[in-house]
């Protein structure tokens, strides 16, 4: 028997973070798709009037109309409130379209002028208790909130409780099909309580918290049709279709025993090539559970282990750390990194595991030789200068993990006044390089672009990003500026790559006049774009690229 054509169909993603590339062609696809409507679950990642005016131009790709509401990143404070409720209205609204009602809450509205609440309450929940009432007679009802208030997954607030007290209960009454929500980074189906679904979408962009696509750790966003008074989910994944059931996690306190399993940063011992390793966990349900830990080996074979697996039970509430020693047997080869697997039982009804990246640094150093005759900035990397220089790889994604399909070279040299950089990036797609930023100031992060870290004195670090045009934005300790006459930097073009060549006055980035012997801390990190996105590091951060304990030096020979 034929099925009718949909009544309606609708795309449900959030956290969309400034709208990279990989979320444009997203949109481009949810455009193919030609849904009634866009669902935006908030986190666009702009606080500032400007911050808004340059991301309209992504939110105008999209062709559906499109309802938002604001994320814990776009409202955070009452000046990011007033910005957003001036562009955009309320935060909190219903409309009706076909034969849906559709409501759209504010989880980001703080019980009192500071005070975080993860709460629907006060005027609110009244409204929403009313707006309820009032659509009893639209058949399909599906709501919308930027954070899972029915999960705990917040360390500090057990959200659970007033969603399940305040919230659910209205839901059910008024036989509210769906509610969706973003903020993970994860998709998760849970299982219906009262006739009501529950779910956590995504999108195309912004980070991946951790490796285990079994929880739900990958990109994606959610298409629901509409038959009537029937309706079906489908997870649209960059290249695949999936059920609604694909990541079904049915106790609440999964997501937030799963996040509770942290390895704290340590560091590599260069003499013994050796490093203490602790894995945090916590059990934050109210029943037992058994935790195990084993290093894969498989993933670091340089590395070995005592003991070599290491396990506890914890009841209800506890905590504990999970302890390890790793030896390094090449020393010249610290990556990839340990990696170890964290098995958990009594959560599910299957056994969970819980890949954990342990962050170290490794004191990696540079030997940069000192230069007779200064390179010419004028992005070609073909002065005699840079001959005599070594050249490392920027080998590393930022896990430590995986090395780029994409090679790029780095080389440093010195003089009495200089330090000078050179960067060539291999680049197969060079007709495809991302150069969006046009003025210096501009987020070139999101194109092609190299990142370069220096010292700018006690804790404090000068952080360039150029594009591959040589468009820059600078920022010192994390607060924009001008770094105009202590620095000349230019871009090129190969045959088969784009470069970098620069120059920075060795008296603005060091602490002292440079002699042989002296070290300068820094760090070099490139984008890649065109064709393939990647990100390449000398030095992995497992994180933000601004680790400064984790950078390595250059010594001065």
């Amino acid at each position: 028997m034929a099925h009718p054509d949909p009544t309606c169909q609708f795309v449900v993603l959030g956290d969309t973070h400034h709208f990279g590339r990989e979320v444009i062609d997203q949109v481009r696809v949810i455009n193919q798709l030609s849904p009634d409507l866009v669902v935006h679950l908030g986190d666009f990642v702009a606080d500032t009037e400007a911050g808004w005016s340059q991301l309209e131009p992504m939110l105008d790709l999209f062709e559906p109309a499109l309802y938002m509401l604001p994320g814990n990143h776009d409202i955070f404070n009452e000046s990011s409130r007033r910005i957003y409720e001036a562009r955009f209205g309320r935060t909190y609204y219903s409309f009706d379209h076909k034969t849906i009602h559709f409501v759209a809450l504010d989880s980001e509205i703080p019980l009192g002028t500071r005070e975080r609440s993860l709460r629907i309450h006060g005027e609110q929940l009244a409204w929403l208790a009313r707006d309820l009432e009032q659509s009893d007679a639209t058949p399909l009802k599906f709501i919308f909130v930027h954070q899972p208030l029915w999960l705990n997954t917040d360390r500090q607030i057990d959200s659970r409780d007033w969603w399940m007290q305040d919230v659910h209960p209205l839901l059910a009454k008024h036989r509210v099909s769906a509610v969706f929500a973003g903020h993970l980074h994860k998709y998760i189906e849970s299982p219906m309580i009262d006739g009501v679904r529950y779910y956590v979408t995504f999108s195309a962009g912004g980070r991946l918290f951790d490796p285990d696509e079994c929880h739900g750790n990958f990109h994606h966003c959610s298409l629901v049709s509409v038959r009537g008074t029937q309706w079906k989910l489908a997870v649209l994944r960059p290249d695949a279709i999936k059920p609604p059931d694909c990541v079904r996690l049915s106790n609440p306190y999964t997501v937030k025993t799963l996040q509770a399993i942290n390895a704290q940063p340590t560091m590599l011992d260069r003499p013994s090539c050796r490093m203490p390793i602790t894995i945090d966990i916590a059990n934050t349900a109210p029943h037992p559970i058994d935790y195990s830990a084993e290093p894969i080996t498989d993933l670091c074979p340089q590395w070995r282990f005592e003991p070599s697996k290491n396990e506890v039970q914890l009841s209800g509430g506890q905590s504990a750390t999970l302890s390890f020693t790793a030896t390094l047997t090449q020393p010249d080869r610290p990556y990839p990194g340990p990696t170890f697997c964290v098995n958990v039982n009594g959560l599910e009804d299957q056994s969970l595991q819980r890949t954990q990246i342990i962050p170290f640094g490794s004191a990696m150093q540079y030997r940069c030789s000192r230069t007779a005759n200064a390179p010419i900035i004028d992005g070609r990397l073909d002065d005699a200068a840079w001959s005599t220089c070594e050249t490392i790889a920027l080998a590393n994604d930022p896990t430590g993990q995986d090395h780029p399909a994409s090679p790029t070279d780095l080389r440093l040299a010195w003089d009495d006044r200089y330090l000078y950089l050179g960067v060539r990036c291999l680049e197969p797609c060079l007709d495809k390089l991302a150069c969006d930023a046009q003025q210096n100031g501009d987020q070139t992060w999101y194109d092609d672009s190299i990142e370069l870290f220096l010292p700018a004195g006690v804790d404090t670090w000068h952080h360039f990003i150029w594009n591959a045009n040589g468009v820059l934005y600078y920022e010192r300790n994390q607060k924009p500026g001008d770094p105009d006459g202590y620095f000349v930097a230019q871009t090129g073009r190969d045959a088969d790559a784009w470069t970098l060549e620069a120059a920075f006055d060795m008296h603005w980035i060091a602490t002292s006049p440079p002699v042989r012997g002296a070290t300068i801390g820094f760090q070099v990190i490139r984008n890649r774009v065109a064709n393939h996105k990647e990100c390449s590091m000398w030095i992995p951060t497992f994180g933000t690229n601004l680790t400064p304990e984790f950078f390595g030096t250059a010594l001065l020979a």
